[in-house]
């Protein structure tokens, strides 16, 4: 994309700049000002976290609040979760594992299915987001990193629920 228009068009100097700030780790001034520390603790980045906190709780509302049925790939979470096995087709164990124990606890119904799936979502983002934090140290950039996760391929579509969009 640096190459937009031959090199010579004002894509291809956006690119270069963004590129050539990012790089450089000044992305310029905070619009939210100087005296929030690029670290740990930050108001501004945990304002990400509680946004982010609320998509997926309004996702999960928005699941319950739709039909009781499941799609294929809910419906074999909740015959995997009947049991512990050392594996389920090609996948790992840990996630069947981990969705035995919600089903324990909340019975086989689609908030047991749900709630996982959105939790699981969220602490990926989250990870994320607390590791680009400590690796980066800017602020701008580790927001950047967290909320790129929404642009693979696999993340973004694990949130949207089949039958909603057929």
């Amino acid at each position: 994309w640096i190459h937009a228009g031959g090199g010579d068009g004002w894509r291809a100097r956006l690119a270069w700049e963004a590129t050539r700030l990012a790089a450089a780790g000044a992305c310029g001034r905070h619009p939210f000002g100087a005296a929030l520390p690029p670290y740990y603790g930050s108001v501004w980045f945990g304002a990400v976290y509680v946004l982010l906190a609320a998509y997926f709780i309004v996702n999960l509302i928005l699941r319950l609040a739709g039909p009781a049925s499941v799609q294929l790939d809910q419906g074999q979470q909740l015959f995997f979760a009947q049991w512990l096995s050392v594996g389920h087709d090609t996948q790992p164990p840990f996630y069947n594992w981990v969705q035995y124990w919600v089903v324990q606890l909340l019975g086989d119904s689609v908030l047991a299915v749900s709630l996982l799936k959105n939790l699981t979502l969220f602490l990926s983002y989250l990870l994320v987001g607390l590791t680009a934090q400590f690796v980066i140290r800017d602020r701008v950039l580790a927001v950047i990193a967290t909320l790129g996760l929404i642009t693979l391929p696999q993340l973004p579509d694990a949130h949207v629920d089949r039958e909603r969009v057929r």
